[in-house]
């Protein structure tokens, strides 16, 4: 096209929580050249830093999806004399589409290709950067750079790692073309359409399941699985240590089994309205520039063990601010191990307590319910599993105090048995279940 400028060649729009990068030279079967891997790479940036944007979607003009890297002018760039500083330069532009292959799988926003047409060598290598691939029927899929005498060594490493290594060596060393049914076998797309008509409304419907996911923990997961290793395990090596995020401890004297004098002090009391806060990293959100679909709700978590703390850490995935209200001696399952981490920390307690800030307060106190009531203030939603009873015993009911003073405040009440019945009550424990069960 006469006048054409690299920003031509790329579509980008912005719906809500979907950016689109949308390939535009489809004319040339959108190669994949310099000025096109910068263009793309920029629009990565660009989405990436989009705080409402949670899923990032890579479409095509043209019949085809991508052909790959720009042969039209090969022979001039072999021609090419070695630069400067003695580097190929053939090699120093293929290495752009590299490391802009390497931004991809590390933006922490979910990515999804959405393939119509073919997709051959850098085009397909783009689709196994992917987290999500959909595919037309119509879909064509190839990597025949060690037929023409090229090696595929910047997409390789990605290809391996959607594929299998045997895969991977089968396709890239014979040169195979495979149709969409194959890849859809072989795991080069995740989901086929069932005709190419219907591919919008199965990107759509894909598109749906990863928005409805906490941004948050789909950051993390990939996080997580991009530090996994992709082979074997050597002798006794261990799966790398991933951080638990925004998880905060109380004092020290909370991490560990509470001594004889502690628990005297837990039941005279602490010092009348004490409250310990603790250092609190940055919310994934914020540091990667994902908005969760719960950013701005306030939940105050007074529960403890499993129940509770489950529901509150769900809300805490999806980006509430949840604040976590632990007595002198915190909660139990912190000391619920081995195995315990370097803070001594149980796992069983960090495995249902991310994404949390925490707060010691003593409850039990008429000091420790005010500073409790002062969370309330601005708080949306209250969690606790307290024995029934409880809460009306410290005036705090929810009938005697929490609806006339907080009424817009969604009290959640975790019980094993509920309020009324035969088991009305009890707690949801060893020794009640087994007589029901047994009853």
């Amino acid at each position: 096209m006469t006048g054409e400028t690299p920003q031509d060649w790329l579509i980008t729009t912005h719906t809500g929580p979907v950016f689109t990068i949308r390939l535009n030279r489809g004319e040339a079967r959108n190669p994949l050249g310099g000025s096109m891997v910068q263009a793309l790479s920029q629009a990565l940036h660009e989405a990436a830093n989009l705080p409402e944007v949670r899923v990032i979607l890579f479409t095509a003009e043209g019949p085809a999806f991508s052909a790959g890297g720009n042969l039209g002018n090969i022979h001039d760039r072999l021609s090419e004399p070695v630069g400067a500083d003695g580097r190929d330069p053939i090699a120093t532009g293929n290495r752009g589409y590299g490391e802009f292959l390497t931004q991809l799988v590390n933006v922490p926003k979910v990515t999804v290709a959405s393939v119509h047409g073919a997709a051959m060598g850098g085009g397909a290598g783009l689709v196994c950067a992917v987290d999500i691939a959909v595919g037309s029927p119509a879909a064509r899929f190839g990597f025949p750079e060690a037929s023409i005498g090229l090696v595929p060594g910047q997409i390789l490493p990605f290809v391996a790692a959607r594929l299998g290594q045997q895969t991977a060596r089968r396709l890239m060393l014979t040169g195979e073309r495979i149709d969409a049914a194959e890849a859809h076998r072989i795991g080069l797309l995740d989901y086929l359409a069932d005709s190419p008509e219907t591919l919008a409304a199965k990107t759509d419907e894909v598109l749906r399941l990863v928005i409805a996911a906490a941004p948050r923990a789909c950051a993390a997961t990939k996080r997580m699985l991009s530090a996994l290793p992709t082979g074997p395990l050597a002798g006794n090596a261990a799966l790398p240590t991933i951080s638990m995020q925004r998880l905060t401890c109380l004092p020290r004297r909370c991490a560990a089994k509470p001594s004889k004098a502690s628990r005297r002090r837990r039941k005279n009391g602490p010092q009348a309205g004490t409250v310990h806060r603790h250092e609190q990293r940055a919310p994934l959100n914020r540091r990667h520039g994902n908005m969760a679909s719960l950013d701005g709700i306030k939940v105050v978590d007074l529960s403890r063990v499993l129940g509770g703390p489950v529901c509150a850490q769900i809300l805490g995935d999806h980006g509430a601010d949840v604040i976590k209200v632990e007595g002198p001696d915190g909660d139990e399952t912190r000391t619920w191990g081995p195995p315990f981490n370097d803070a001594g920390m149980a796992s069983y307690f960090a495995g249902i307590n991310r994404n949390k800030r925490t707060v010691c307060v003593d409850v039990s106190t008429p000091e420790g319910r005010e500073v409790v009531l002062r969370l309330l203030e601005n708080a949306d939603v209250l969690i606790e599993n307290f024995k029934v009873g409880t809460l009306e015993r410290w005036g705090m009911g929810y009938d005697e105090l929490l609806r006339e003073r907080f009424p817009r405040l969604i009290h959640c009440r975790v019980t094993g048995f509920g309020a009324t019945g035969p088991l009305g009550g009890c707690r949801g424990t060893t020794r009640p279940c087994r007589r029901s069960a047994v009853s």
